[in-house]
Parts: C-alpha cells; sequence; structure tokens
C-alpha cells in the first residue's frame, strides 16, 4: 500500500511517472519508503538514474514496480494506492 501525503505528493509522482514511461514503456520503478517520504527511483532507456521524492509511506518499505502499473492506479486511488504486482 502507498499512502500519500497530500494530492500535490500524487501529482509529483504521476508527472514522474509519465515522464519515465514515456520515455521507456517497460521502465521500473523503485519505491523506498522511510521518515514520511517515499524515494521513487528510475534508470532512463540511456542509462541516467533519475529519482524523487514525495510525501508518504509504502508496505512494504522497498519495492519495484512497473511505472506502467503503477501510474493507472494513481488515476482512481486518492491518497491510498495499492502497489502493483512487485518485479524485485
Amino acid at each position: 500500500m502507498l499512502r500519500l501525503a497530500g494530492p500535490e505528493d500524487g501529482g509529483d509522482l504521476a508527472a514522474f511517472l509519465s515522464r519515465a514511461a514515456a520515455l521507456d514503456p517497460g521502465v521500473l520503478v523503485r519505491l523506498r519508503g522511510g521518515g514520511g517520504r517515499v524515494a521513487v527511483h528510475a534508470r532512463l532507456p540511456f542509462g541516467v538514474p533519475v529519482s524523487r521524492t514525495v510525501g508518504g509511506e509504502v508496505e512494504p518499505a522497498d519495492v519495484t514496480v512497473a511505472a506502467a502499473d503503477l501510474l493507472p492506479a494513481l488515476d482512481t486511488a486518492g491518497d491510498r494506492v495499492v502497489v502493483p504486482r512487485p518485479r524485485d
């Protein structure tokens, strides 16, 4: 479960995932939670690592998922998002 601190965090995360998925539709993202923040990491197709941090918590605290699977869940979930099937 991904619990976002507020709507701005969901919008920020959706923008990050959309940009990463536009460059690589199969991109995986790693979600790492702690201290009321969730760090989201991805590697772009040309080898550049990118990350974004948003307010919230994620369980499990370290999980890798497909950006294309997480993005639609953000559109409908509000502040509580079911984390898609792990890919790690």
